[in-house]
């Protein structure tokens, strides 16, 4: 209906509420009520009593997602590109606002519409006449917090409430004292604060969750396929305890029939409970260096919805059906009971598959799964995924949440089994709802815009390499082939990584529109219900139509599923940003013992300020073009830098040797310099002058 609305005005600008009345069929509170909602939330303006869309007015509706130094970037609706604004041009707005946008050579905020921060954490920094908090990637350098009602020490860290807005002044009040900047795991803290990630659960949370039973009932089997005496198993980290998926297999006539177990967990929170609603805000966990910040109490998340080993455990199963080649035959959907056989983890797995152990019928079993999986990976690669093949950065921290060590994490044959299975059984789910025609939320991941698929191919066609597609008709099949011609060049891991980013955002939509990285035509979420709330809704979905039979009326909840689609997917971005800023600011910490000593790696970016470089152990750090011996310009896709006294010249890809200047662990940024490009003291000296003129 909001949908509807919104296009109504659009199409009749001015129009009265009288008008909007005429043209739906709904109670005047009712449409009153959602019209006011829709203001709120910036989709409609009113004037003089009449409403307009900003689309009416020359505006754009947008997010501010991302908060840099001196610029932030904003996100559209409909738009896969984000937007960059410059700090001039931002008026205020900070990280998370709703704001319209107006396009004039630049973008620039015109009006702030939702202010989505109630609260700020930082640094305490006292002054003579004032006390301020210094707040890290909400807001740009020259927004003021100033702190009214506190008199604590210089670098505490505390929470305060937003009071008001002045311009660029933000006036707050303390509310709480987290610790010392210094003090054990208070990092992460402001990093999950800064972001309004909550961390605690409430005490209704709690009390819900106190009456969930934590064992299997009698009660609780009925309708349920019972496979407790089936060779079941979890495969996964040593380190998890939240196991919501399990895999069992065994060879047919037909070929090979393939069981993915998932935690019943919509079994145990209620639609609209406070549980429910704690989920959906939060939704999805986020893991960083120190911690796990769970979408639902460890209670339920480690305890009756984890799948742990020699209990019982209410599940829905996806049962699929291959041929000898791998090729899906059919797929079925039961809820049903298991009882993990064994907790396995990748390393034991991996060990089995490499060194081919087959005396046990455990280690049978991996290895007939391995099989099954290398046949729906051969197929995948045929119909034309991805692979990337990028390793994550893994950061290793003590008891005391210091950072200790680094390391690239690459998938094996153990952890690529799981995802292969997972990947198959989502498909199948997806599938079974698509072709039923009803109400759902699909993961989608639409084809690459045409403006970077031609960055793309003017980069890979300088580094020598033939495109295979031009920038529209653009197929996975013709990027995964480019990625095979690369895979033995020393520049593949820069031509993967600018791959990736010319890629749209994967997202939850209720219109299937297919997953261009995975060449998938229909797929979803299932596998992560104990951590991922579009898996939860999946579930709740699959128990309305497929066990209940509850198909009457199904559009009903249709903006519903939008608006959780919609909010799922700012939540992953927010957890994908958390994670990420973690990350840097670990690394940051780590390499601080490094200062002043040299090591290698590839330039995985250039901007305008300077160029980025991984090094061999996953660290990435930047090089500023102030601190090189030239004055650099970057072209126009900043592939290159070129120095203009010199003629030197950097691309991207590039091996260099680099030089650890100074890390700074609060920006969660490592300072480099090229080896032999430091400053002499006159260009040190005409630098600073140019820099002043």
């Amino acid at each position: 209906m909001k949908e509807r609305i919104i296009k109504f005005v659009q199409d009749n600008p001015y129009c009265t509420t009288g008008n909007i009345c005429a043209n739906f069929d709904m109670r005047k509170n009712d449409l009153m009520l959602l019209l006011t909602m829709l203001e709120v939330d910036g989709d409609l303006i009113k004037e003089d009593n009449t409403y307009l869309t900003p689309y009416n007015l020359g505006l754009i509706k947008a997010r501010i997602v991302t908060v840099k130094h001196h610029f932030a970037f904003a996100s559209f609706d409909n738009d896969e590109d984000d937007v960059l604004i410059q700090e001039e041009h931002l008026h205020g707005a900070m990280l998370n606002d709703v704001v319209y946008l107006r396009y004039d050579l630049f973008f620039e905020v015109i009006k702030i519409v939702k202010r989505e921060r109630k609260i700020v954490v930082g640094e305490v920094y006292k002054t003579i006449n004032c006390s301020y908090l210094l707040v890290n990637a909400i807001t740009t350098d020259n927004t003021r917090f100033i702190i009214e009602d506190y008199s604590g020490e210089n670098g505490e860290i505390i929470k305060c409430e937003i009071k008001h807005y002045d311009n660029y002044k933000v006036y707050v009040s303390f509310v709480e004292k987290l610790g010392d900047k210094n003090e054990p795991f208070v990092d992460i803290t402001r990093i999950l604060l800064e972001y309004d990630c909550p961390i605690e659960f409430s005490d209704d949370v709690y009390s819900q969750v106190a009456n969930i039973p934590t064992s299997v009932d009698d009660k609780d089997l009925e309708g349920r396929l019972d496979l407790r005496n089936e060779l079941i198993v979890t495969i996964d980290g040593e380190d998890s305890k939240d196991l919501d998926d399990a895999v069992s297999a065994q060879e047919t006539d037909y070929g090979y029939l393939v069981g993915v177990h998932i935690a019943d967990v919509s079994y145990y929170v209620e639609e609209y409970s406070p549980l429910d609603k704690e989920a959906l805000d939060r939704g999805t966990s986020i893991y960083v260096a120190d911690r796990v910040v769970p979408m639902l109490p460890f209670m339920l998340s480690n305890g009756i919805c984890s799948l742990n080993p020699h209990v019982d455990r209410l599940t829905i199963s996806c049962f699929i059906k291959l041929d000898k080649n791998g090729e899906v035959l059919s797929s079925e959907i039961k809820p049903s009971v298991i009882n993990s056989k064994h907790r396995l983890t990748y390393t034991y797995v991996n060990e089995v598959i490499s060194e081919n152990k087959n005396e046990t019928e455990l280690e049978k079993q991996i290895l007939l799964l391995d099989k099954i999986a290398k046949l729906l990976r051969k197929n995948k690669e045929i119909r034309g995924e991805l692979d990337l093949a990028i390793p994550e950065l893994k950061i290793k921290v003590n008891d005391k949440g210091e950072a200790i060590g680094v390391e690239k994490r690459i998938q094996k044959d153990g952890e690529k089994l799981i995802e292969d299975l997972m990947i198959l059984a989502n498909e199948a789910v997806a599938e079974t709802i698509y072709h039923k025609n009803l109400p759902f939320i699909y993961r989608i991941h639409e084809n690459p815009p045409a403006k970077r698929m031609d960055s793309l191919i003017s980069f890979i066609s300088r580094l020598g390499f033939r495109p295979h597609f031009d920038a529209v008709s653009v197929k996975p099949k013709d990027m995964q082939r480019l990625l095979n011609e690369a895979k033995y060049s020393p520049k593949y891991q820069v031509i993967a990584q600018v791959l990736l980013r010319s890629l749209a955002k994967a997202r939850y939509a209720t219109n299937n529109k297919g997953h261009f990285g995975l060449a998938s035509k229909c797929y979803t979420h299932f596998t992560s219900p104990i951590r991922r709330y579009p898996d939860l809704i999946v579930h709740r979905y699959l128990r309305k139509y497929l066990f209940n039979k509850e198909l009457e009326h199904p559009y009903d909840k249709m903006e519903e599923l939008m608006y959780i689609a919609e909010n799922s997917s700012i939540k992953e971005r927010r957890a994908i940003n958390v994670e990420r800023d973690s990350v840097d600011m670990k690394s940051a910490e780590y390499m601080h013992q490094f200062i002043g000593m040299e090591f290698k790696g590839y330039i995985s970016g250039i901007s305008n300020s300077g160029m980025f470089v991984e090094l061999q152990n996953g660290v990435s750090g930047k090089i500023s073009f102030d601190s090189m011996n030239d004055f650099y310009s970057v072209d126009s896709n900043c592939f290159n830098a070129y120095g203009r006294r010199k003629g030197k010249r950097y691309s991207l890809g590039d091996t260099v040797t680099v030089i650890i200047e100074n890390t700074s662990k609060e920006a969660g940024e490592i300072y480099l310099t090229i080896k032999g490009e430091h400053l002499s003291y006159n260009m040190r000296k005409y630098k600073k002058n140019v820099r002043r003129k």
